[in-house]
């Protein structure tokens, strides 16, 4: 069993790709990137985790989420961007799986990150030295990253602040871990068309 649970954003109006779910975009492969992402997870033995979906989309993103067999709540607070969707994503792991030691946040449009890569990021949680492990690639740093549980307090209350997890992050270097990865993909989300056409 897998002490790691995680957290998906997908609740995102996707305003500067006209409007679409980028849960419901299609990868290369066929899959949608909620299902990519679902797989990959599988993959690395990743069982507990949430979507949080959002208004427009709240009903075709949870249909997707359902037919994937993953658990779905609904962020009312979009407003506050991404932290709201992290709070209430992480306040659901904490409460529902007490079990796990730790969580990925995993936004929905970084779909191509492999199973190679998550594996390399569980691999250094589990030696416990950090609470924070965040993928970077050419000093840029990415997702999914992964947050102990010790510290998911501050990422529900991260609500509160300007960058959500970001401020959670860069609170204290000496408890992150920058994991040098060889893929772009832990950077290379999905905002515009431009994006979702260039290929990964």
């Amino acid at each position: 069993m897998s002490h790691t649970g995680l957290v998906i954003p997908a609740a995102g109006q996707g305003s500067r790709l006209g409007y679409q779910a980028k849960a419901l975009l299609k990868t290369t492969q066929g899959l949608s990137f909620l299902e990519q992402i679902a797989t990959t997870a599988k993959e690395c033995h990743i069982d507990s985790c949430v979507v949080v979906a959002g208004a427009p989309f709240i009903q075709s993103v949870s249909l997707e989420a359902k037919r994937l067999n993953l658990m779905v709540i609904e962020n009312t607070q979009t407003t506050y961007g991404m932290a709201a969707s992290v709070s209430l994503g992480f306040s659901y792991l904490k409460q529902h799986h007490v079990a796990l030691t730790g969580a990925l946040l995993w936004p929905v449009d970084h779909g191509y990150v492999s199973s190679a890569i998550v594996h390399q990021i569980l691999n250094e949680s589990s030696h416990g030295h950090y609470d924070i492990v965040l993928p970077s690639y050419q000093t840029h740093g990415g997702h999914p990253t992964w947050f102990s549980k010790k510290i998911w307090q501050e990422l529900i209350d991260s609500i509160d602040g300007k960058q959500g997890a970001r401020d959670v992050v860069y609170a204290d270097s000496k408890r992150v871990c920058r994991l040098v990865v060889d893929s772009n993909t832990v950077i290379s989300d999905v905002d515009t068309p431009t994006d979702l056409t260039s290929g990964h």
